[in-house]
């Protein structure tokens, strides 16, 4: 994950993602951030 771009554009990609295979955006993208949190 340190690789990935921070904020808004992990948060985007995610939520791009899980959309095309037919996720809940906001919940995978909520379960995402639970698991990698935004850095401070």
């Amino acid at each position: 994950m340190s690789h990935w771009p921070a904020g808004i554009f992990r948060r985007a990609f995610i939520r791009a993602y899980a959309q095309a295979i037919g996720l809940d955006p906001a919940v995978v993208v909520g379960e995402f951030l639970e698991i990698y949190p935004d850095p401070i």
